[in-house]
């Protein structure tokens, strides 16, 4: 294989790994359903793949790595329902950036497993690294959703940006069907704030203009 092929290959494989983010993010389900399903469907498949490739899984050499492959797939296992249960307790960006320290444990870890020595450089950037998520992990934004979750049960708030000639009928419609989405907890708008029961023209322009933001 080429050098230009494989590197195609790695940029589209961290293309479709990139995806499980705000894919998951937008699934109403427990991080522990979302893993299982996801298991099984990446089985059928590795296995359809397998098949339509013409590769045979060597069973001399699962059975002789019987064990390896169990607690592997377990630690794995568990390491995707953690991460898909922060996706729902933080941002995306900080849950991706705080799985993206396993190489760094890894690393400060390679004296005691393997015997590797950690020199100097490779000490810089561990702590350079934990020091570095340390940092994100305290930012405004990071601590304002922290709050959110804790006192209002929201783990993340979005904003719709609407049309000021939209109708009535058409803004009332539209949170019907936006308070039906799962993992919907609840809505907030001008027009429900108001209602039909109260004209326009009462309101004062001070209020219009926070709410509405010049259109």
């Amino acid at each position: 294989m080429d050098l230009t092929k494989a590197r195609l290959r790695f940029i589209a494989a961290m293309v479709l790994y990139g995806t499980i983010g705000p894919m998951t993010r937008f699934i109403d389900m427990p991080s522990e359903v979302v893993v299982l399903l996801r298991g099984i469907v990446g089985t059928l498949f590795v296995l359809l793949f397998m098949r339509i490739r013409g590769i045979e899984a060597n069973r001399d050499v699962i059975r002789s790595n019987l064990a390896l492959l169990l607690i592997s797939g377990a630690t794995l296992g568990l390491n995707w329902v953690f991460l898909f249960a922060a996706y729902s307790h933080t941002t995306v960006a900080i849950a991706s950036l705080c799985n993206y320290m396993a190489p760094i444990v890894i690393i400060a870890l390679s004296p005691f497993l393997f015997g590797e020595k950690l020199g100097p450089k490779r000490l810089a950037c561990v702590v350079a690294a934990v020091v570095g998520i340390l940092l994100v992990s305290d930012l405004p934004s990071i601590v304002a959703n922290e709050r959110l979750k804790d006192e209002f049960n929201m783990a993340t708030s979005h904003f719709v940006l609407l049309r000021d000639d939209l109708s009535g009928d058409k803004l009332g419609e539209m949170e019907s069907r936006l308070r039906d989405v799962p993992g919907v907890t609840d809505l907030v708008s001008y027009h429900s704030l108001l209602g039909s029961g109260i004209p326009d023209f009462f309101i004062p322009d001070e209020l219009k203009d926070i709410l509405r933001q010049g259109g």
